[in-house]
C-alpha cells in the first residue's frame, strides 16, 4: 500500500524535533523495512533503539 515506505522518511524529522520515540514507535519503524525485506533498514532501527538508553532489547 506504500505507507510502510513512508515511515523511515518520517523518523529523522521526528528525531530532529526531539520527539521521544517509544517501543511502539520503534516497532512500527522496524516493521516498515521488514515488510520490504530491507534487513539493513531493520538493523538501523534496532541500532538506534539499543542506543537510546530508554528501551532494552533481549
Amino acid at each position: 500500500d506504500g505507507k510502510s515506505e513512508k515511515v523511515p522518511a518520517v523518523i529523522p524529522d521526528l528525531m530532529a524535533k526531539k520527539v521521544i520515540l517509544d517501543v511502539f514507535s520503534y516497532n512500527v519503524w522496524m516493521r516498515s523495512p521488514a515488510a520490504a525485506s530491507n534487513i539493513i533498514g531493520v538493523e538501523k532501527a534496532l541500532g538506534k533503539l539499543n542506543g537510546n538508553g530508554r528501551v532494552t532489547t533481549d
